[in-house]
């Protein structure tokens, strides 16, 4: 892409004009996102288009892509988790349009003119495209998931003993 992104955008105004911005930005930076990650290494990927609805609600809606390393929450192991979003938000001056928005968006609430880091906006998608909890699925090597089948198998009924003395007496 030879068009270089802005680091700071007026979402209102983009929103106006119904411009699209499409690119990639590093994960490094994102400290509120870092805090859930094993490493900031590698990219989010981005298009976004700024727009205004039928009902005249600014808007901005796209796709968001990145392949994020966390940890395993059960062995604490490495882990990628693919975050690959739809992202439709509208935008709003005021706790008071947020209740006006429809159920279709997530709002943004930006009360100023002062413009936004286009980071900032990247880095809330993410954020809620995190897992609750991550851990490896069914078909990933996850060692306490291997550990936990195995001691199944090998662990005595600790009842056992019990139902032995019923039996004597």
């Amino acid at each position: 892409m030879s068009e270089q992104l802005p680091r700071y955008i007026e979402p209102f105004r983009l929103a106006e004009k119904g411009r699209y911005l499409q690119g990639v930005l590093p994960l490094a930076g994102m400290q509120r996102l870092a805090v859930s990650l094993e490493s900031d290494q590698g990219e989010a990927a981005f298009a976004l288009h700024f727009g205004i609805d039928d009902l005249g609600t600014p808007n901005i809606r796209g796709h968001l892509h990145a392949d994020l390393q966390m940890s395993c929450q059960r062995c604490l192991g490495p882990m990628t988790v693919i975050v690959d979003t739809d992202i439709q938000i509208g935008l709003v001056r005021s706790q008071e349009e947020v209740d006006e928005l429809t159920g279709d968006y997530e709002p943004f609430v930006h009360d100023t003119d002062d413009p936004v880091l286009l980071a900032d906006i990247i880095e809330d998608e993410l954020i809620l495209g995190l897992p609750i909890v991550a851990v490896h699925d069914e078909t990933s090597p996850c060692t306490a998931q291997k550990l936990l089948q195995t001691q199944g198998e090998k662990r005595e009924n600790p009842f056992a003993v019990l139902a032995g003395l019923k039996k004597h007496s």
